[in-house]
């Protein structure tokens, strides 16, 4: 007799425990579906922001260029080849606020056209791009951004235009005025490109942008 009502028992529990399963399964199959977070609408707050340097690089007026650099950190200004920050064709001497200046190519030579731009300031930033940094670039890979695309940017006060035809070991023609020169090239001072930019790459792609010449020097917004 106990063990019959050790079994009926045991089927009572069984039973009760397949029915238990079965609701539990209805209930799930029942549940309204759960809705997807939907991430289009993340919070500006929470969402990983890009480079300072590269969004402003795309936006808020830049320009596409090319820098190199000349000049030395001697007395006399003058470079490796000669070239001295002081004796630019803007007849700025040594009257200039610093020695954060540039040349820049002009449409017809070394002095045609170039009035307009002396005293004129520019804000310049090193990228990567046609020149060197990416994997297509013409010169290869090599990046020659001291601070990394875009991280860091310097303001200039042109004082000199671009010389074409200056004997130098790799003439200038071909960024000044040759085919490299149809988008606006910077001849950096020294000090100026040393600032954003690895010298002995010697060429670097670059973005810019008119500024005011109230703040020559290395901007610390990027860095």
């Amino acid at each position: 007799m106990k063990a019959r009502t050790r079994v009926t028992i045991a089927l009572v529990l069984a039973l009760t425990a397949c029915v238990a399963r079965a609701g539990a399964n209805d209930a799930f199959q029942n549940e309204a579906p759960r809705a997807r977070r939907d991430v289009t609408g993340t919070d500006v707050a929470d969402a990983p922001s890009a480079p300072r340097g590269r969004a402003l690089a795309d936006a808020e007026g830049w320009s596409v260029g090319t820098a190199t650099w000349y000049g030395g950190p001697g007395e006399d200004g003058a470079g490796p080849d000669g070239m001295s920050i002081y004796t630019g064709s803007c007849k700025f001497g040594k009257n200039i606020p610093s020695r954060y200046v540039s040349a820049v190519n002009t449409d017809g030579g070394y002095d045609y056209g170039l009035t307009d731009w002396c005293g004129q300031c520019y804000e310049v930033m090193c990228v990567n791009g046609r020149q060197r940094g990416l994997s297509e670039s013409l010169l290869g890979p090599w990046a020659g951004c001291a601070h990394g695309s875009g991280g860091k940017s310097i303001s200039v006060m042109i004082t000199d235009s671009c010389p074409c035809n200056h004997p130098n070991t790799e003439s200038n023609k071909r960024w000044c005025c040759g085919g490299e020169a149809s988008n606006r090239h910077f001849d950096l001072s020294y000090v100026a490109f040393d600032a954003i930019a690895i010298r002995h790459r010697g060429i670097v792609d670059i973005r810019y942008r008119k500024v005011s010449c109230d703040s020559l020097g290395e901007s610390k917004y990027y860095s």
